[in-house]
């Protein structure tokens, strides 16, 4: 039977990392373990390697881009040639982000021209800039690739779907109407699960990635299928937009 999977999830970051690494390794639950700077991923990889389900992706957190210092960037090229992963990157032009975005567009075109004609599978982040972000991957011409807990209009959505694009669909988007919206728009072949732990929560507590399964229920019962076929095709989709076999451990 193919493992669950948790397309985007930050494990490094939950307050004891190890707690919720324990009961992953005994699970049938593979994992892909998001970073915000290539900083963190080199600091982090040996950590990870010990984790057979662990993947670890090379990041450029949108938010962070504007204190990238030089070296940041030369670690991004060296550990692109060592990865499949790359996330979590992409654009934020919410709050939070609106006085970087010339930075942030810069930093993801450097991104995309990177990885352009390679076999790397991209988690993106695209807060307030679903557009920008469709914009810059078709310019550069990059699929297709995960949308991470996708936000944004109908229309934007239904056109990343017609390009070809995977959306990943997480707990917290159950609990919303705007959530369930989303989901319902996006064919079965091109859904993917994750929890965004440990920044989704489920009942005031932060998702871990063995909380997959809530997803992978809801999207049995709103396709009407068996588990398992939910479970074969999800791991399916995930396989063929990396491009590569899943036992892929360059890390």
């Amino acid at each position: 039977m193919p493992p669950f999977v948790d397309s985007h999830c930050h494990v490094f970051q939950y307050r004891d990392p190890e707690a919720v690494l324990a009961p992953l390794e005994a699970s049938d639950t593979i994992v892909v373990a998001m970073t915000e700077a290539p900083s963190v991923y080199e600091r982090l990889r040996h950590r990870a390697r010990a984790h057979a389900k662990v993947r670890l992706a090379l990041g450029v957190h949108p938010l962070l881009v504007h204190r990238f210092p030089a070296l940041e960037w030369e670690l991004f090229r060296r550990y692109l040639e060592t990865t499949s992963y790359i996330g979590e990157v992409g654009l934020d032009f919410s709050r939070a982000g609106r006085a970087t975005r010339a930075v942030q567009e810069i930093a993801f075109r450097k991104v995309l021209a990177a990885v352009g004609g390679r076999a790397k599978l991209l988690s993106l982040h695209s807060r307030g800039a679903e557009t920008a972000v469709l914009e810059h991957l078709q310019q550069a011409a990059v699929g297709p690739c995960i949308w991470h807990w996708y936000s944004g209009s109908l229309a934007t959505l239904d056109a990343l779907l017609a390009d070809g694009h995977a959306v990943s669909i997480n707990p917290a988007m159950l609990q919303s109407s705007r959530g369930k919206q989303v989901i319902a728009r996006v064919p079965p072949q091109q859904a993917l699960v994750e929890t965004d732990g440990p920044y989704a929560r489920i009942g005031g507590q932060p998702a871990v990635p063995t909380d997959v399964r809530r997803v992978y229920d809801y999207l049995a019962a709103l396709w009407q299928e068996p588990l398992e076929v939910v479970r074969g095709r999800v791991y399916g989709t995930f396989r063929a937009l990396l491009g590569r076999g899943d036992a892929d451990r360059e890390n």
